[in-house]
């Protein structure tokens, strides 16, 4: 368990049901870093696509990754899917 101003983070022993997926944009090229910097926040898993990186993390983690990270542009945690009808 790591805390950092005052968010505690268990996301190496955090139940894999308690996670959601993630996905943090940045700049191209600098994925591999963005990777390197989501371990340095406790955040195990996450791979590469172009333009960003995926992982799974808890609301927690969600949180401390958006407030500290230097390289994402955010954080997006996909909360629903399905299809859907029409745009209309």
């Amino acid at each position: 368990m790591t805390e950092l101003d005052g968010v505690s983070s268990t996301s190496s022993s955090t139940a894999s049901s308690d996670l959601s997926p993630c996905f943090a944009p940045c700049p191209r090229g600098l994925e591999q870093v963005l990777v390197e910097e989501l371990g340095e926040l406790s955040i195990a898993g996450a791979h590469t696509t172009a333009g960003g990186v995926h992982f799974a993390a808890s609301w927690a983690d969600v949180y401390r990754v958006n407030l500290h990270s230097r390289i994402a542009s955010r954080v997006l945690v996909r909360i629903a899917q399905g299809r859907y009808g029409s745009e209309e």
